[in-house]
């Protein structure tokens, strides 16, 4: 599997420039593409949906309590934990329409990457 990583940011305006972007990129080619973002409104998924209708979301899940935990852990500036909870209430999960999975982070990096990854055979 051919990979690129793009990392895109929250905002109807970037989020549809990142995606016609990639996705352009990845059909140029002829690449698998993963884009790393939050994503937290369904409007911005759609956005993605509407660059490359294929897309398939993995809707990385885990307690209030845990993502405040690996947030303290962290070190670095990209989001303060003074953030998790605004985020929290602006998040919109995936519906049951949209084509994608819900992972449960809270186990360990090395046992959720591959059960990711298995997916995509």
């Amino acid at each position: 599997m051919n990979v690129n990583l793009r990392f895109c940011v929250d905002g109807e305006q970037q989020a549809n420039q990142r995606a016609q972007d990639g996705g352009d990129h990845a059909r140029d080619d002829e690449r698998d593409l993963v884009v790393a973002c939050s994503a937290l409104k369904r409007s911005y998924r759609d956005i993605l949906r509407s660059y490359v209708p294929e897309v398939y979301f993995v809707f990385l899940d885990a307690s209030p309590e845990i993502l405040a935990e690996r947030l303290a852990a962290r070190d670095h500036d990209f989001m303060p934990a003074s953030l998790l909870d605004s985020q929290l209430a602006t998040l919109e999960p995936l519906g049951d329409d949209e084509h994608g999975v819900r992972v449960d982070v809270t186990p360990p990096l090395a046992e959720i990457v591959p059960k990711v990854i298995s997916r995509f055979g």
